[in-house]
C-alpha cells in the first residue's frame, strides 16, 4: 500500500537534481552498475525533475528534457526498498501532466525492455528496433496525446 505521506516535487536542477542524484546513483550506478559519467549528463541541468520523497529522503525521480527536437522522460529510477507502491508510475504520471502545460503532443522515452510493460500501461507504445544502451537491452516508446 503506497504511504500517503510521501511528498512529489517538480523543479529544476537548482531545487531538486541533489535529491534526484542521491537515487539515481544508488538504482543505476551502485544496483545496475552504470558509471557516473554515463548516468549524468548535460541535460540534468536543462531538465525538470520529478523527486518523491519520504520525509527529507528521497526516493524516486525521472526527468523530462527536450532533446533532438523531441521531449522525453527518461532516469526513471525507484529505491529497490520503495519498489511495489506504484511510485515509478506516480513520477511518471506528474511529468506526463506537467508536460502537457508545455503543449506538447508526443513524449518519448528508452525503456529498459524488461520495463516495457510498465510504460505500456501508462499508454506509451514501443517503435524501432531494441538497441544497447548502458549495457541493457532498450526500446525507443512514445506516448501521443
Amino acid at each position: 500500500m503506497e504511504k500517503s505521506l510521501y511528498i512529489t516535487k517538480i523543479g529544476n536542477y537548482n531545487d531538486l537534481f541533489k535529491s534526484a542524484q542521491t537515487v539515481r546513483e544508488k538504482v543505476f550506478v551502485d544496483e545496475q552498475g552504470d558509471t557516473h559519467d554515463n548516468e549524468f549528463d548535460p541535460f540534468d541541468r536543462s531538465a525538470t525533475h520529478v523527486v518523491i520523497f519520504d520525509g527529507e529522503a528521497p526516493i524516486a525521480t525521472a526527468r523530462l528534457i527536450f532533446k533532438d527536437a523531441q521531449w522525453q522522460i527518461g532516469r526513471v529510477a525507484v529505491l529497490i526498498e520503495y519498489r511495489g507502491q506504484k511510485l515509478g508510475a506516480r513520477v511518471m504520471i506528474d511529468l506526463l501532466e506537467y508536460a502537457k502545460t508545455k503543449n506538447t503532443n508526443e513524449i518519448h522515452i528508452h525503456s529498459q525492455c524488461h520495463a516495457q510493460g510498465f510504460y505500456e500501461k501508462l499508454g506509451f507504445r514501443p517503435y524501432g528496433e531494441v538497441f544497447v544502451e548502458a549495457d541493457i537491452d532498450h526500446i525507443s516508446m512514445v506516448w501521443v496525446k
